[in-house]
């Protein structure tokens, strides 16, 4: 199932100097200065710039794929940012009051992230770190790339009460994708040369259409999808069931693709 809307957006930036352009022309022409003007005639002038700002901006396309698996009570998710899936949701619930749905893992994965990298011998077997980490302390953030990620100073950072809250992780032989703390997968690439070969011989080709290939892709992953947050579900849900399962079987999972 495929969506799509189409969003206009203005360059905040530009709109604040052109407002600002404005009340100083108004306040030339009264012989005033423009700290004169009152608030309510500055917002209007904002609103009048943005207005017509939007009236002549060009249209951005964007697309919320979604996949079903019924039999195991599922819904895949790739959308350009998590907005466009709680808006999609929350319309679902308008319409159907009884639907239950809720995430695959309630728990926060940051305690899991952070130990796999602090100790990489201890991820899960079969899988390994792959080329990024982001952590945060308090205000403060940092991504790491590949090869910071094997510095010495990663164990000092992580040390030093530093969280991590996204980590590239690579399933040796099957995918690599960017696992978060709210348990999305981000960047998903699959590895086996072989089942993307047969699958692209499936499709009869890369379809010119973005929108008819985010579908296309997002069917394809769905199973790998399925797999990762399989493995996930057993890797990280504490021993006293927290961040178990929720609900009555029907399990919401956002792929924060693109991101």
């Amino acid at each position: 199932m495929l969506f799509r809307a189409e969003e206009k957006k203005i360059n905040s930036a530009r709109a604040k100097r052109l407002c600002q352009s404005e009340c100083a022309r108004i306040a030339r022409e009264r012989g005033v200065q423009t700290s004169d003007l009152t608030k309510d005639e500055r917002k209007q002038v904002e609103n009048k710039i943005k207005e017509d700002m939007l009236k002549r901006a060009e249209p951005s396309e964007k697309h919320l794929a979604i996949a079903f698996d019924r039999g195991a009570g599922l819904m895949f998710f790739n959308a350009p940012q998590n907005s466009f899936v709680e808006r999609f949701t929350a319309e679902l619930r308008k319409i159907f009051p009884d639907i239950a749905l809720s995430p695959l893992v309630s728990t926060d994965l940051s305690p899991f992230l952070t130990t796999w990298l602090n100790a990489p011998s201890s991820m899960p077997r079969g899988s390994v770190i792959g080329g990024e980490a982001a952590m945060e302390y308090e205000d403060s953030k940092a991504t790491m790339s590949a090869t910071d990620l094997t510095a010495a100073d990663v164990q000092t950072f992580v040390a030093n009460h530093r969280t991590v809250t996204r980590l590239s992780i690579v399933l040796v032989g099957a995918a690599e994708f960017v696992l978060t703390k709210a348990a999305e997968v981000r960047r998903l690439s699959i590895l086996n040369e072989e089942d993307t070969g047969s699958a692209d011989g499936d499709s009869g080709g890369v379809p010119e259409d973005r929108a008819t290939m985010l579908a296309g892709e997002m069917f394809l992953n769905a199973k790998l999808l399925k797999q990762i947050f399989d493995w996930i579900h057993e890797q990280c849900v504490l021993e006293d069931g927290e961040g178990d399962f929720l609900g009555d079987g029907t399990y919401l999972l956002s792929d924060g693709a693109g991101k």
